[in-house]
């Protein structure tokens, strides 16, 4: 086990951490050999058993201070590169505080490529230094073929690791593994360009992303597959329609469609169409209740949305008066939505739409896949409940939900309940997919690839839904 600690508190910590051990009773495997050993046998008779165990598991603890760490990751990819291109084993060294020095330094160094590669798993980290793990383990994916991550982790290898060429194909297969299937661009309500998407995606170590934009598939051409190749990105093509039954907008998402099935691109047009419909309307009821709207602005945005109105409203100067009045804070686009443009609400349009079945089925003929967006949204939005969310998916006769999904309500409070919606999955024979929903990078919404968030797939589960999506 690896501590790692601030540059300047390192002696601080070790102290503390040495004190919680003998405190606990516990001590390093090699602290007393004989003693571990009867634990570790007695721990596991115990396990087999099904009883609590009564030992301490042995541990090899070190303290390791975060610029050494962050140095390190930001030397494998280079150090890599140079030893494959000289057929040797890469070589890190660290020399850690170790506890069974009694906190001194090893005197022989650990090579930091081969914990890099078998066994380091980040718990609790800082998110940059994870996102950092994560990018130099993407760019080893992107540099290299697995054949030659095969024969590297071969090289760096202890023997008896190398006898399990299984789980030699295992580690290569899982390394940089990270997906997002729900991420906005500027084409719909989004910030930034589908180029910047692919940039962002790159930057935060993501290799498998979708662009799922409001009822337009605008963000798609040749040249994005292009620029996404370039840098060993899959893009899976993806969309957002906007549904409503029974009062409750319902989001379905459709995936690996023919981008150039006619029916689909004229159903879309048509809900793009009416969304500039439905902007002149609902301004014009926001300007009988005093509000002022830059519809001209606004009526150059493709797939304009009630984000991109309420967005508007809440940041031109002119309502901060009245909205001061009104709410007794400025509040934000979700909030100002919920209040006044939703339907019951005094300034609610009514705008032609369609409905989950019918969204399901345009998808599916377009040769696509289906998943229900966000039910989590429709739970605390819609006061959905799981035989609500069942009846609709068996309604669209589909087979995914994106239960891996963060949402954000309209005071901005952040609600996990991807374990409770992945159980929902499971029971009911549906893949659960992941998505962040990006839009911007506001500090308290996911970002693309969820990095700031603590959402890990297994690969089996990312061999699942990819499996799903694209087969």
């Amino acid at each position: 086990m690896w501590m790692i600690c601030e540059d300047d508190k390192i002696s601080l910590e070790s102290k503390q951490l040495a004190y919680v051990f003998d405190d606990l009773g516990m001590c390093t495997s090699d602290v007393d050999p004989v003693k571990s050993i009867h634990d570790v046998y007695e721990i596991a008779t115990s396990l087999d058993k099904g009883i609590m165990p009564s030992k301490k598991l042995p541990l090899d603890v070190h303290i390791i201070e975060y610029s050494k760490v962050e140095e390190l990751l930001n030397k494998i990819v280079p150090t890599f590169i140079k030893a494959t291109s000289n057929s040797i084993a890469p070589y890190l060294a660290i020399h850690p505080l170790s506890l069974r020095k009694k906190w001194q330094y090893d005197d022989v160094a650990y090579n930091f490529a081969f914990d890099y590669l078998f066994s380091l798993t980040p718990f609790s980290w800082e998110d940059d230094l994870n996102n950092k793990l994560m990018k130099s383990r993407f760019e080893l994916r992107s540099l290299f073929s697995e054949n030659d991550l095969i024969e590297i982790f071969d090289l760096v290898a202890s023997d008896s690791v190398k006898k399990s060429k299984k789980m030699l194909w295992k580690k290569v297969k899982i390394m940089g593994r990270k997906i997002d299937l729900h991420i906005h661009t500027n084409k719909s309500d989004g910030v930034l360009t589908p180029f910047e998407v692919i940039d962002e995606a790159y930057n935060n170590g993501v290799s498998v992303i979708a662009i799922a934009d409001h009822d337009t598939i605008d963000a798609y051409n040749d040249e994005l597959f292009e620029y996404a190749k370039a840098r060993n990105i899959t893009i899976i093509p993806a969309v957002e329609i906007s549904t409503k039954i029974n009062k409750c907008g319902i989001h379905v998402l459709g995936y690996n469609f023919d981008l150039n099935n006619n029916t689909l691109r004229e159903k879309l047009k048509k809900l793009r169409n009416a969304r500039h419909d439905y902007l002149y309307n609902v301004a014009a009821k926001l300007n009988k209740l005093g509000y002022v709207v830059n519809c001209s602005s606004l009526d150059k945005i493709d797939a304009v949305t009630k984000a991109h109105i309420s967005l508007d409203v809440i940041t031109n100067e002119q309502n901060r008066e009245l909205l001061l009045k009104e709410f007794g804070h400025i509040p934000g686009k979700g909030e100002f939505i919920e209040t006044v443009m939703n339907e019951g609400c005094r300034a609610y349009v009514k705008k032609e739409t369609i409905t989950p079945v019918e969204a399901s089925q345009l998808i599916k003929k377009a040769s696509g896949k289906v998943v229900l967006a966000h039910p989590v949204a429709y739970k605390y939005e819609d006061n959905l409940t799981e035989a609500d969310i069942l009846k609709l998916v068996k309604d669209m006769e589909i087979d995914a939900i994106e239960g891996n999904y963060i949402y954000v309500d309209r005071n901005n409070q952040r609600i996990d309940e991807c374990a409770e919606w992945c159980k929902f999955a499971r029971e009911n024979n549906l893949i659960c997919t992941i998505g962040s929903d990006f839009h911007n990078d506001d500090g308290i919404r996911p970002i693309i690839g969820l990095g700031n968030d603590k959402i890990t797939l297994s690969n089996e589960d990312i061999e699942k839904i990819l499996n799903y999506l694209l087969g």
